[in-house]
């Protein structure tokens, strides 16, 4: 993924801001920016290919937006080159540890928790990324910092993006979204990004959903949550029958209910490590069902009947709760990986036969 050609058509892809198929053509320039505003670039005068390449991966390009319905908005000029694009929304109200999983997860792949798994993983966009280490990943996983939460000024933009490849060979472009599900009103910012997901990422909390309360927890508990999922499988169903999408649900803060079975055996259960297991998959989907539906959160169990591939995950982005806006133990990251493979088996990563078995 060092070796990309810039000198082929661009091809056609799904715009993860707008929504709108794109075709790169030679009428958008390739941008860079310069510490103030974005500069036209012109790859041209750059006689030596391997930095003419570097530079080019570090550009952007304007998306032509046909529709004309979204501001002005860049996207990496790598965005072009691949096909098979995968844009993982994660979703859920706003104090569901959206923003812990996420930033637990980028930190997982970057200290090369993929690798056992076949994959190559480069930054799509090197600065981006650089900044999402810097200010979210570090704070929480280094620092102990609680992240704040989900804004609609953070739901505008895509997270974080990057470049897999496959054990196959296969680069998939994939693009990560932190969306708050009481956000997504029609014509909202949020709710453009979520429609154009082709993999998404629920995210619901022990307090919310299971009456466990905390400090952190939003007034209104079960209904409020209840409420944003409703809302995100709404903004989503336009009377299909069946959402052609795959899903994973999370039941994050998992170590809140780590005394609890069967949580208490799947949260102290070592991560699939390399190896994709269908039926240890299919295990605790069961398992994460029945606890939910025992348990009255059946509304959060939406997504597994109107899905065309879900799984279900226990999960602790931090390990413990936190005190004073610090985790003053430390974080200690439980099954973040999970539910991210579980997606991108079902978006055929690892080739059809996965694809057929996970989540079904």
């Amino acid at each position: 993924m060092t070796g990309e050609d810039y000198t082929s058509d661009s091809v056609t892809f799904k715009c993860p801001i707008c929504g709108d198929q794109v075709t790169w053509t030679e009428d958008y320039a390739y941008e860079v920016w310069n510490g103030s505003e974005y500069v036209v670039l012109d790859p041209e005068t750059i006689a030596d290919p391997d930095k003419r390449n570097r530079i080019l991966n570090d550009s952007r390009r304007r998306c032509p937006n046909p529709s004309q319905d979204t501001p002005v908005h860049r996207l990496p000029s790598r965005f072009g080159l691949y096909r098979n694009s995968i844009v993982i929304g994660l979703v859920g109200e706003r104090r569901t540890g959206k923003s812990h999983l996420l930033a637990a997860l980028i930190s997982a792949i970057e200290h090369g928790e993929l690798q056992p798994y076949g994959l190559t993983v480069v930054p799509m966009d090197y600065a981006r990324h650089a900044d999402y280490l810097r200010d979210k990943a570090d704070p929480l996983l280094k620092q102990g910092h609680k992240l704040p939460g989900t804004t609609e000024a953070d739901s505008s933009d895509f997270t974080d993006s990057l470049l897999i490849r496959s054990p196959a060979g296969v680069v998939f472009p994939v693009t990560f979204f932190d969306l708050a599900g009481e956000k997504l009103t029609e014509g909202s910012k949020s709710s453009r990004l979520l429609l154009g997901a082709n993999a998404l990422m629920f995210c619901v909390s022990p307090g919310p959903a299971l009456g466990v309360t905390d400090e952190e927890d939003e007034e209104g508990g079960r209904e409020s949550s209840d409420r944003a999922l409703n809302n995100i499988l709404d903004r989503l169903n336009t009377g299909q029958l069946v959402l052609d999408i795959p899903a994973a649900i999370v039941v994050t803060k998992s170590d809140r209910l780590r005394y609890q079975p069967p949580v208490d055996r799947w949260i102290r259960r070592p991560g699939l490590n390399g190896w994709i297991d269908p039926a240890a998959i299919l295990e605790e989907s069961r398992d994460a069902y029945a606890f939910l539906h025992s348990r009255g959160a059946r509304a959060w169990l939406r997504p597994y009947g109107e899905c065309r591939q879900c799984t279900l995950h226990f999960a602790s982005a931090t390990g413990s709760e936190n005190r004073q806006e610090r985790f003053p133990g430390g974080v200690t990251p439980r099954r973040v990986l999970e539910p991210l493979i579980a997606l991108l088996a079902m978006r055929g990563v690892f080739g059809e036969a996965l694809a057929e078995e996970v989540g079904r």
